[in-house]
C-alpha cells in the first residue's frame, strides 16, 4: 500500500511573504549563522506578522531543526504554482514573489496591506540583506519553457518608449500617418504577389482608387481647387 502524502495547514499571508527567502536559504541544505541572526532579527521587527508567524518562522530559521522533505517539496509546490502567475517583469525579485503569494491567501481588507509601498520596502529589505542578489535557485522553480519565454520577452523588449519615439519621428504630421496606418490595416490593402503585368496594374489603381476616396489623393492641391494645400501632409501621405 502506498504511503499517503503528509497534508500542511493553510500557511497565512505573513508565513506566505517570507516563504520564498526561506526557500533560498534552506535550498542548499544550510542556513549560514548570519542568516540565522538576520531573520531571527526581522520576523522580531516586521510589523505585519502576528504572532503566530513569528513563531512558525523562528522555529524554519533554526538551523538545527531543518525543513523535513516532504515539506520542503511542499514550498516548492506553492512557489511555482504562484511563480507561474507573476509577469515577467517581476520574477526578478523575491520579495515580488512573496507579496503575490500573501495577497492570494488574504482575506478582505488584509488585501490593502500587500499592497502597501511599507509592506514592499521591508520585505526588499530583507532579501537584500540576506543576499539574494543571484536567483539561479529562485528561476529552478520555473518551468524550462517559462524561462524561455522570459528570456525572450526580456530580449525583444524595447529599450525606448516605443509611443513616445514613433510620436517624435511622425512629427507634425501624426494625426494623418496614424490615418494612414489605420486604413492600410484593412485586409484590402494586404499585399499580394501577381506575375501578371496587367492584372499587377489593375490592382494598383484599385488601391490608389480606393486613397483617393479617402481624399488623400487631394491633399497637396491648392485649396481655391478644392484640394488640401497641404504639401507636408502630401508627402507623408506618400511616405506610408
Amino acid at each position: 500500500m502506498s504511503q499517503q502524502p503528509p497534508s500542511y495547514p493553510s500557511y497565512s499571508p505573513g508565513v506566505m511573504s517570507i516563504l520564498p527567502l526561506l526557500y533560498v536559504g534552506w535550498a542548499d541544505s544550510l542556513l549560514s549563522p548570519s542568516e540565522v541572526k538576520l531573520i531571527k532579527k526581522k520576523v522580531k521587527e516586521l510589523n505585519f506578522l502576528t504572532e503566530e508567524d513569528r513563531t512558525t518562522l523562528t522555529k524554519w530559521g533554526n538551523p538545527t531543526n531543518p525543513p523535513s522533505e516532504a515539506e520542503f517539496k511542499h514550498w516548492v509546490s506553492l512557489l511555482k504554482k504562484s511563480a507561474a502567475q507573476l509577469p515577467c517583469e517581476e520574477r526578478q525579485s523575491l520579495s515580488n514573489l512573496g507579496i503575490e503569494m500573501a495577497r492570494k491567501t488574504a482575506i478582505g481588507d488584509d488585501i490593502l496591506q500587500w499592497n502597501s509601498e511599507e509592506t514592499k520596502s521591508a520585505l526588499e529589505e530583507l532579501e537584500k540583506a540576506i543576499g539574494c542578489e543571484s536567483l539561479e535557485t529562485f528561476r529552478n522553480i520555473f518551468s524550462q519553457k517559462q524561462r524561455e519565454t522570459e528570456v525572450s520577452e526580456i530580449l525583444n523588449r524595447p529599450s525606448f518608449d516605443i509611443e513616445k519615439m514613433t510620436e517624435l519621428l511622425d512629427d507634425d504630421y501624426s494625426e494623418i500617418r496614424n490615418r494612414m496606418r489605420t486604413l492600410l490595416k484593412d485586409p484590402v490593402f494586404k499585399y499580394k504577389t501577381l506575375r501578371d503585368k496587367d492584372a499587377y496594374r489593375d490592382q494598383v489603381m484599385n488601391w490608389c482608387k480606393m486613397l483617393a476616396n479617402q481624399g488623400f489623393g487631394a491633399v497637396a492641391y491648392p485649396k481655391e481647387y478644392g484640394g488640401g494645400g497641404d504639401m507636408g501632409a502630401y508627402i507623408a501621405i506618400f511616405e506610408m
